[in-house]
């Protein structure tokens, strides 16, 4: 795990090789100029990837393995995952993750139902994880985003008090796919295989964090 980390914290979405830290720039996460609304079949393994929560999952086993082994380096690679959660949150108007970033730091495309969006779903476990790592090391930079990204995230609730796995960049429209993956506004038509839509943890999380200040 330590040394599959990129320079910037995160990991990939699949492990293939060591990154070299030359090819991996450190900057903030951006908006692309344009995006393809047609799946791009681009190679996505080496992306950058919070998606199913892979990120938040490292973080915790290796704060896992800093308690069982007190070793530093263990702990330290965590507070580096967390501190790419810090750059990884998108500029307003939408402070919230993406899914998966390319060395760009530009929200990109996974599989052909993951499209460079604002994740709603995701972005909650990131919070929880910034959380934790706050609790762990009393770091408070690890909090600064949670209160704008949950007022985003509020903002961003569907009419039924869930979130849309995939919110449109710059619009912030909630994006589906039809069985055809087709990209569409519309949750009419969606495959059955995959959250399009997910539960809101929002209140939770606030609670979490209104806590965390007491």
């Amino acid at each position: 795990f330590l040394k599959a980390q990129y320079p910037n914290g995160a990991w990939p979405q699949r492990y293939n090789r060591f990154p070299d830290p030359d090819e991996f720039p450190v900057v903030a996460a951006s908006y692309p100029e344009t995006w393809s609304r047609t799946f791009p079949h681009e190679d996505y393994k080496g992306f950058y990837t919070l998606n199913d929560n892979t990120i938040s999952d490292l973080i915790t086993t290796l704060l896992d393995a800093y308690d069982t082994y007190n070793d530093p380096r263990f702990l330290e690679s965590a507070k580096q995952g967390g501190d790419f959660f810090l750059l990884a949150e998108m500029p307003e108007p939408q402070p919230g993750w993406a899914q998966q970033y390319d060395r760009e730091m530009h929200p990109a495309w996974a599989r052909k139902f993951e499209p460079p969006a604002i994740s709603g779903g995701e972005s909650q476990g990131v919070m929880r994880t910034l959380m934790l790592l706050y609790n762990r090391t009393g770091d408070g930079k690890y909090l600064e985003p949670i209160p704008r990204a949950l007022k985003y995230y509020r903002s961003s609730l569907r009419p039924d008090g869930r979130l849309a796995r995939f919110y449109e960049l710059h619009t912030n429209k909630p994006l589906y796919f039809t069985k055809e993956y087709e990209l569409s506004y519309s949750d009419a038509d969606m495959p059955t295989h995959y959250g399009f839509i997910v539960g809101s943890k929002l209140d939770s999380l606030s609670d979490q964090y209104d806590r965390l200040l007491t």
